[in-house]
């Protein structure tokens, strides 16, 4: 059962508005991606409806959480999809797409760990879609809610959860099956994450696919047609310039001498942009991070180190209209006090405004673990 949730913290708890925030700033970038591609009349735009079976497995990326990754997740899902299929949503998105909200529950197989509730707004271009057979892949991002988290006296196995509140990041696989013209069959691969990004320790997070087993029903099915394909606009093509802020907030618990503390964080990234295609982009550059939790760790454990550091990167944009989603590979050059790993992945989730200004969320990781959660704002000379 999901443990009573406490509103008077959930609601006023400094660290908890930005949390929020940040989750706000995510379902926006999402709920444009769906305005992006409705045809004019949204009344009428396609509607179907899933159910799914989930059964997994917890991987155990870390010996610290092996205690308690051999276990099955299995859950249910049901998701609502709109089928964006104008001409608007194919000259901004470059494909036939659905986008939707899902919400799942999973058990996750041991008391000490729990339960979820998640929800997700998701992107889901098709492949094949003039066939009986097709593909998809689905990928998403929302919340979680956690019934069971880590506590030092009473649950300290527990170092997947911090906090009650988590995001989640789902990449899903699919194969489909027309059995008629309304109804199809899928199954896929799923891969799902949740982590709290590094807002509260431990915070190892989780990661644990799934094999599902599910079924949509169209209510107003609709014939699609090939897409012409046109090519990128040379003038398109030519290197950019681009310029990031980043923020960020993580919060340090509590110990016998020190309180619990909101440690905020921010930098900015230098960098250039070549677009290659329609759909795709490399970029490579540098960043700085000034990262007050990593102040407030050297502060307690009386050290005499600088908490800032400095990066090159390197990486590759996935574009859909003015949907982004790039992922950097890092490696710090300056770095005094040790990270983790020197090297790190920066996935960031961005929607561009206009020609000049984005904006989006981003997590930082080394590896096993998410490092940094936060918001960035770009502009492109």
């Amino acid at each position: 059962m999901l443990k009573k949730f406490n509103f008077n913290y959930y609601l006023f708890n400094p660290f908890r508005i930005m949390e929020r925030f940040i989750f706000l700033s995510v379902a926006i970038t999402l709920f444009y991606t769906n305005i992006m591609a409705m045809p004019q009349d949204s009344i009428k735009k396609p509607f179907s409806l899933g159910g799914k079976l989930h059964y997994g497995v917890i991987l155990p990326h870390s010996e610290l959480i092996r205690t308690l990754a051999f276990n099955n997740p299995f859950g249910i899902e049901l998701n609502t999809n709109w089928l964006n299929y104008s001409q608007k949503a194919v000259s901004q998105l470059n494909c036939y797409s659905y986008t939707g909200l899902a919400i799942n529950y999973i058990d996750f197989g041991h008391p000490k760990i729990g339960s979820s509730v998640n929800t997700w707004f998701y992107f889901e271009p098709m492949f094949r879609y003039q066939h009986k057979l097709g593909f998809g892949l689905r990928s998403g991002i929302g919340i979680s809610y956690l019934s069971t988290v880590y506590d030092e006296v009473s649950n300290p196995e527990n170092k997947f959860f911090a906090s009650h509140i988590a995001f989640m990041l789902v990449l899903d696989l699919k194969i489909k099956y027309k059995i008629s013209r309304k109804t199809e069959l899928n199954a896929s691969i799923c891969y799902n994450h949740i982590s709290n990004g590094g807002f509260k320790q431990p915070n190892y997070g989780m990661n644990f696919p799934t094999l599902t087993l599910g079924v949509r029903y169209h209510f107003r099915p609709v014939d699609l047609q090939p897409i012409v394909k046109e090519k990128l606009n040379p003038a398109k093509k030519v290197w950019k310039l681009k310029a990031e802020l980043l923020t960020s907030i993580k919060v340090q618990n509590k110990t016998d001498i020190y309180d619990e503390k909101a440690c905020f964080a921010y930098g900015i990234a230098a960098f250039a942009n070549k677009r290659l295609s329609k759909f795709s982009a490399l970029n490579f550059g540098c960043e700085f991070i000034a990262d007050g939790y990593i102040k407030e760790k050297i502060a307690r454990a009386g050290l005499d180190s600088d908490y800032k550091r400095a990066a090159g990167f390197i990486g590759h944009d996935l574009i859909f209209g003015k949907v982004n989603f790039t992922i950097n590979l890092g490696i710090y050059f300056y770095s005094p006090f040790k990270a983790k790993d020197p090297f790190y992945e920066k996935y960031n989730l961005q929607y561009t405004i206009n020609k000049h200004l984005y904006t989006g969320v981003y997590m930082l990781a080394h590896g096993d673990a998410a490092e940094i959660m936060g918001l960035n704002v770009g502009f492109t000379l």
